[in-house]
């Protein structure tokens, strides 16, 4: 028998298995109908007798499966541990108020599960995109301090009664954000309670600019919101809502953003500074169409009153020229901070616009701590200057050298100085180069290295060689368009020493035709070793007679002349540029950078063209 598996029997299971121990009766030859009920009652007894053997079979399973995942090392972590990693793998879930993705950690076991459930920081983010969680959560929550974050565009019908739910524990929110149209905030504020001692953040918006038309019915706050208790507020935004410059909210803030509120509930000039002398650490002011307004030409309050904002980082001011200007009057903020200015301008007078001018002359990118231990002001080392048309144009400043390949980027690092100025219909042609000009004489650029410079047609050869001619430090240039024309005859205009002037490029050349003298003249953008054009077409006039790519070669070949040449040519998405012309770049150039695509080039005339479309022979006069 060796070699042979012996079953022995097991009375457990074998008694299951035999109906006549599991008593159930056998039908006789001549069954009554009473028979098949007490058959069936036996079978019912005896099916019921079979699962409780299997419930208990399965707790036991269950046990030994516990018991086995007890083993595992991330089950001897303590609770409070595993509690920390559920909510930081919680928290990689974004945005937190929309998904409940995270939950799957209550599936994995019965310790994970016990833990989370009892975790309450876990649950003090209400998903308000799903209703049925929300009271679950707000239990779950226990008396953690608790984020409401509702946009009604991710809510259903009945959004606004689960965030009322919520609300309901404003004792203990410390985030309350929602975006909702103005007329469901009366609704949700109109039983919540006064006091909200935990409530550190608040942003309420009635923009809903993000899908559709926007809204321009903006909510008008109640003096009484929270009006017992909100002591701990740090950080407001209010957009498109209205509030009343004298309410308690606005003691005691790091932050304030106000956006979009129409003239007449904006506040008076001693009301405005006299609230920010109340907020001594205030460190982020965004005020977008919230300034004190004041009608063009009228007056001011005095200029000797100036509010000193000593903890500010950043300031974004956005509105009409009059409103900047009587706003950045009164204000002193360190010149660390970041400035971000958009600016409507409808007439242009001098006088007004150098009190912007000397606002943002102000303004120099962060200090650093020089080998002496004294801090010392870093200038601006990057600066991109971008024209819209006839619209504006801004300019953006860095306190480090940027690429041009990461300043065309989206992941661009945020400037130390943004300054946007809008142009109405009515103000002067040709205004820009003015403005361009005169901002630029007002920011630090003595070590400017890198200039990126797009769509600037209204910039004037004088203006390219004032502001930046003369900069010892400027190595990188990249010019867009037909700013490209103006930059390449400045490249080669020479200053006079003597009258302070500069000769035309142009005329310059024609005089030194043949003969050439023993010392070269000096040249504009000394240090210019990089230079980058964009969108350049090289033939303008489509007649083969390339004059654009003439004047580049002409400028190049001049520059190498009077030692200042450029080592570094790199040229992209540029029109009517072959192959062959970029050899003879190369021939001037150590090195040149194309980026291969030859465009605006046909086989055939346009002529030719429009008369095949047609079906037509050309006529040939």
């Amino acid at each position: 028998m060796s070699g042979l598996f012996v079953v022995e029997s097991n009375p457990q299971f074998d008694k299951l298995d035999d109906p006549v121990s599991a008593d159930i009766p056998i039908l006789s030859s001549k069954p009554q109908i009473q028979d098949f009920y007490e058959i069936q009652k036996a079978v019912d007894v005896a099916r019921r007798r079979i699962d409780q053997d299997i419930e208990k079979m399965e707790g036991a399973i269950r046990a030994l499966k516990s018991r086995r995942n007890s083993l595992a090392a991330i089950s001897r972590l303590p609770p409070e541990i595993l509690s920390k990693i559920f909510v930081c793998y919680a928290a990689t879930y974004e945005p937190a108020q929309l998904t409940m993705d995270w939950v799957k950690v209550t599936h994995v076991s019965r310790h994970w599960r016990t833990v989370a459930i009892g975790c309450p920081c876990l649950w003090t983010t209400p998903v308000f995109a799903q209703p049925r969680w929300v009271e679950e959560m707000l239990k779950r929550s226990k008396m953690a301090p608790l984020v409401i974050d509702a946009h009604s565009r991710h809510m259903g019908p009945k959004w606004t009664e689960v965030v009322q739910l919520a609300m309901n524990h404003i004792s203990r929110v410390r985030e309350l954000k929602i975006v909702s149209p103005s007329a469901s905030f009366g609704k949700l504020f109109s039983s919540v309670p006064r006091a909200a001692p935990m409530l550190q953040i608040l942003v309420l918006s009635t923009s809903t600019i993000d899908y559709g038309e926007p809204s321009h019915d903006n909510y008008s706050i109640p003096p009484e919101l929270f009006s017992d208790d909100s002591s701990q507020l740090r950080h407001l935004e209010l957009i498109q809502c209205n509030l009343d410059w004298t309410s308690h909210l606005l003691k005691g803030l790091t932050h304030l953003k106000i956006h979009d509120t129409p003239p007449g509930t904006r506040p008076s000039t001693p009301l405005f500074l006299g609230v920010l002398e109340q907020l001594p650490s205030l460190t982020v002011l965004d005020l977008k169409e919230a300034l004190p307004h004041v009608a063009d030409g009228s007056s001011t309050v005095s200029h000797q009153r100036t509010v000193k904002l000593r903890s500010l980082t950043n300031l974004h001011i956005w509105g009409s020229k009059s409103d900047c200007i009587n706003a950045l009057r009164h204000l002193s903020v360190p010149s660390i901070a970041t400035f971000k200015l958009y600016c409507r301008i409808t007439a242009v007078s001098d006088a007004d616009f150098s009190s912007i001018l000397t606002s943002v002359s102000l303004w120099e990118p962060a200090a650093i701590i020089s080998s002496a231990g004294k801090p010392h002001k870093c200038p601006i080392r990057t600066l991109k200057i971008v024209v819209f048309d006839s619209m504006g144009f801004s300019l953006q400043a860095w306190p480090t050298v940027l690429s041009f390949q990461t300043l065309s980027g989206d992941l661009n690092p945020p400037p130390s100085i943004d300054l946007f100025f809008q142009l109405s219909s009515t103000v002067t042609p040709r205004i820009g180069d003015k403005l361009i000009g005169e901002t630029c004489a007002a920011l630090p650029l003595e070590q400017l290295v890198s200039l990126d410079v797009s769509n600037a047609s209204e910039i004037t050869e004088q203006t390219w060689l004032r502001r930046f001619g003369k900069l010892a430090h400027l190595r990188f240039i990249c010019a867009q368009g037909q700013a490209v024309h103006t930059l390449l005859s400045a490249m080669i205009a020479e200053p006079s020493t003597a009258t302070g002037t500069s000769v035309s490029a142009n005329s310059s050349t024609r005089k030194r035709s043949r003969h050439r003298r023993e010392m070269p003249p000096a040249v504009y953008f000394p240090s210019l070793l990089h230079l980058t054009i964009e969108n350049m077409n090289f033939d303008s006039g489509y007649n083969a007679e390339y004059a654009e790519l003439e004047d580049l070669k002409n400028c190049l070949m001049e520059r190498y002349w009077r030692k200042a040449e450029v080592r570094e040519l790199t040229l992209s998405r540029c029109h009517r540029l072959a192959t062959e012309h970029v050899d003879e770049l190369r021939e001037i150039v150590v090195d040149v950078i194309w980026d291969g695509l030859e465009t605006g080039f046909t086989d055939v005339s346009e002529d030719n063209l429009f008369a095949h479309h047609f079906g037509l022979t050309q006529w040939d006069p």
